[in-house]
């Protein structure tokens, strides 16, 4: 006869011919959501048999009404632990159990975005659910509440670490207004050799040196992320050089990073380490899409040269420059120097200058005309508005 799946736990943890007072010392060392797969697996008797704690009466009699009520909402955790007012548990191990049941209901679930619990989410039950499931590929906090505390971002680290299935991942809670919030990150996502992309646009990276460190080391040790997205960071408001130089060094040597966005990212502040990434940008084997829309690069002589020998290169094929001042009078001849590269570039099928009110002059036109015609994708726009292309 075929052994059942409720035979083989009895038979790997011997249960058949164990005290209760054995048997639950087996069982306790495994990681809760262990414990209760195999106390549920195991008969009713002795379910009901681990009176020693009365949380197990609680849960033998509220199962049902758990299972289907249970979110991770603050409010509805809280009426939970309700159920469990006289247990004398602690309240840690209480949060433990509501994960483990969440962990039942939506074991299936690949793909979290926690912005539509619009920081109601108990981080502590949602950190102990990443801790047991290892099915989650996908996720992104946006004013979860995360950073409220310390111990959250601590937490929800060390949980999201065990999940080494994770594709993707990104976080808007204001990463960088702390020095040690970068440091939570990458211990969160790294090593990790399924991750392919990460959105951190919308922090604060960059406001400490350190950040940089610890985007180096995300880089170095996700050996097969393909997207990074900065947007709208802090990037060159810090005068550090070495620690950006670090970072810049770790991008350069990255295999297979493809598309890169740093747009919204002021380079007035530290244009030396503008020019230091976009070298890097340059060197990097399979870059072909980058975002540099809104980074105030027609302020800068040095930025325009640095985006122009990156466009001659001939790897990229995709490129933003949207809203860059780049039609300043000072800037003509710049402009034109981009695009002649853009011109002479076989690989590049998109492309964005609007929002910058360029010259009308000449060359510039019959310049753009001529890209036109060769690329599936873009958008300029002039100075004077009835001569937009």
């Amino acid at each position: 006869m075929e052994t059942t799946q409720k035979e083989r736990v009895y038979d790997d943890f011997k249960c058949k011919r164990l005290n209760f007072n054995i048997k639950f010392e087996i069982i306790t060392f495994l990681p809760i959501h262990q414990i209760f797969d195999t106390i549920f697996l195991l008969d009713k008797t002795f379910f009901m048999s681990l009176k020693k704690r009365k949380i197990m009466t609680h849960i033998a009699e509220n199962k049902k009404l758990i299972e289907n009520e249970i979110s991770f909402t603050k409010e509805n955790i809280k009426e939970i632990l309700g159920i469990f007012k006289d247990s004398k548990e602690s309240k840690t191990f209480l949060k433990q159990i509501c994960a483990y049941f969440l962990y039942k209901k939506f074991r299936f679930i690949k793909r979290w975005n926690l912005d539509s619990f619009n920081g109601s989410i108990d981080i502590k039950v949602f950190s102990f659910y990443m801790a047991m499931s290892n099915i989650v590929d996908e996720i992104y906090l946006d004013k979860s509440g995360i950073r409220k505390k310390e111990k959250y971002l601590r937490i929800f680290s060390n949980a999201c670490a065990k999940n080494t299935k994770l594709k993707a991942f990104g976080i808007r809670e204001e990463i960088g207004l702390n020095d040690l919030d970068m440091l939570y990150i990458s211990r969160a996502i790294t090593p990790n050799i399924n991750l392919q992309e990460l959105n951190f646009s919308n922090n604060l990276i960059g406001k400490n040196k350190t950040d940089f460190v610890y985007l180096a080391i995300i880089l170095k040790e996700n050996k097969n992320l393909t997207k990074i997205d900065l947007k709208e960071n802090k990037l060159f408001e810090n005068s550090d050089k070495d620690n950006f130089d670090l970072f810049c060094k770790e991008l350069q040597k990255h295999k297979n990073l493809k598309a890169f966005r740093i747009n919204g990212n002021s380079i007035i502040d530290n244009q030396y380490n503008f020019c230091n990434l976009v070298q890097s940008l340059e060197k990097s084997e399979n870059m072909n899409s980058v975002n540099l829309a809104e980074c105030d690069i027609g302020l800068s002589e040095q930025g325009l040269t640095a985006v122009s020998n990156l466009l001659k290169n001939g790897i990229i094929s995709s490129i933003f420059l949207s809203s860059n001042e780049l039609g300043r009078d000072d800037n003509h001849s710049h402009v034109i120097n981009i695009l002649e590269n853009i011109s002479k570039n076989p690989n590049l099928r998109f492309i964005r200058m609007d929002e910058n009110k360029l010259s009308t002059q000449a060359k510039i036109v019959n310049l753009i005309k001529t890209i036109q015609k060769k690329i599936d994708y873009h958008d300029f726009d002039f100075d004077d508005d009835d001569n937009s292309l």
